[in-house]
């Protein structure tokens, strides 16, 4: 397979993906595919800078985008999973170093840490 098909094949799955999870705009549809396009093409990390450079639409256009929509992407994400994996128990894979946690706490600031005789290491 050459690189053209897969990026149609991964484009087509995208797009039925999206069309199932939720009614969505034109505008959004079309923004949200060429995103997921850029995902595939640009190594490392991702900016609205680098998507406005080398995607069909501004640096705004793609900020405004994730800024103001509010879209569903666990059921994006459950939708391409339950197509392509198709037995009763699934698993995802997650990067130690790379992650996101969905709640945290914050962090106390030097006179806090001074008056109960830690350092950052010693919070963490």
């Amino acid at each position: 397979m050459t690189k053209e098909t897969l990026l149609m094949q991964y484009q087509s799955e995208c797009l039925s993906a999206l069309k199932s999870v939720a009614n969505i705009q034109k505008p959004f549809e079309k923004t949200f595919m060429d995103t997921m396009k850029l995902f595939m093409a640009i190594p490392d990390r991702i900016n609205f800078l680098q998507l406005g450079r080398y995607g069909c639409f501004s640096e705004q256009t793609y900020r405004n985008l994730f800024e103001h929509e509010t879209f569903d992407w666990f059921a994006f994400n459950g939708s391409i999973i339950s197509k392509h994996l198709t037995g009763k128990r699934k698993a995802i894979a997650i990067d130690n170093h790379e992650c996101m946690t969905l709640g945290s706490i914050q962090m106390p600031d030097c006179k806090t840490l001074d008056n109960m005789d830690k350092n950052l290491v010693d919070w963490y």
